[in-house]
């Protein structure tokens, strides 16, 4: 994260893109101040601001992908001058054991950090409906975090279809991709 904010100009013109895109996509709750989105004074969000941006990033095909992947083969590289022979790959897995465990599982995102605990956002797909569970300020107690979402996500499931709880916003028109013409 470092890295990418380095070459959006560094570090205080990183977070200002980033609190600019969030107040783009509606966010009202947000605030970063780090590129990683560890703990740094003022931070913030919110689980409704997390999800329009959830909305948005699975709204791009390589975005959902990524989160979808359960298993990634990292290559490795040659040997260096002096080394015994070459470094070979290895394989990564997504710890997200929802993708593993809930059927229809479109992937998500685990983390923690002191001040936000243990975060979780998910989605999943039944019969074309999508649902998002968003988890903030939890713990891995009594069950871990993704058992939390699958939980959430049965009980909305179970209710009609047309159920509402609530809307989320639309982004900033410039944000939406373009219609093709008719």
């Amino acid at each position: 994260a470092h890295a990418l904010a380095m070459q959006l100009g560094g570090m205080d013109v990183a977070m200002q893109k980033i609190n600019a895109l969030a107040n783009k996509l509606g966010g009202r709750d947000t605030r970063v101040a780090t590129p990683s989105g560890l703990d740094g004074p003022g931070m913030s969000t919110s689980a409704y601001d997390m999800g329009l941006f959830y909305r948005y990033a699975w709204a791009n095909p390589t975005f959902a992908s990524i989160v979808a992947t359960q298993k990634y083969d990292f290559p490795g590289h040659p040997a260096k001058p002096g080394d015994e022979g070459d470094h070979p790959g290895y394989q990564l897995e997504n710890d997200n054991q929802l993708l593993y465990n809930y059927p229809g599982a479109l992937g998500g995102k685990t983390g923690y950090t002191d001040d936000a605990g243990q975060t979780f956002v998910g989605a999943a797909n039944h019969d074309g409906r999508r649902l998002v569970a968003i988890l903030l300020k939890g713990s891995r107690q009594p069950i871990a975090p993704w058992e939390q979402a699958a939980h959430l996500l049965d009980y909305g499931y179970a209710t009609s279809a047309g159920t509402k709880i609530g809307d989320l916003i639309d982004p900033d028109p410039s944000l939406l991709p373009p219609k093709p013409d008719a």
